[in-house]
């Protein structure tokens, strides 16, 4: 986790709505910390290249499932095209939902 994940999180939790997700991607994140665990969802889905099940410069994703809510922090910045990675997470939303993406260099 880099210097400023801690405070991204932080602002995130301050501006998501207290509802419950029927669906969550969490993008670069191999387990729950304390933001992800604080996400109240039916299906919470964790995509990292440490898990082996995703890697942000592949051209395709095989992540084929659609979210209410997708997450990533830092990920954008380390693509080899930032554009598209935004392009591929705001096509794994369903209508209406929330994408939270940050280039997150604190460090």
């Amino acid at each position: 986790m880099g210097k400023s994940d801690p405070y991204i999180l932080e602002f995130y939790k301050s501006i998501l709505p207290d509802c419950f997700y029927e669906s969550v991607a969490l993008l670069g994140n191999q387990k729950d910390n304390s933001f992800t665990a604080s996400i109240k969802c039916q299906e919470k889905d964790f995509y990292d290249l440490a898990l082996d099940n995703w890697n942000i410069n592949d051209e395709i994703w095989k992540i084929d499932k659609k979210y209410d809510l997708v997450v990533s922090t830092r990920c954008p910045y380390f693509s080899k095209d930032p554009k598209a990675f935004i392009e591929k997470c705001l096509s794994m939303l369903k209508p209406g939902g929330t994408a939270l993406l940050d280039w997150g260099l604190g460090d």
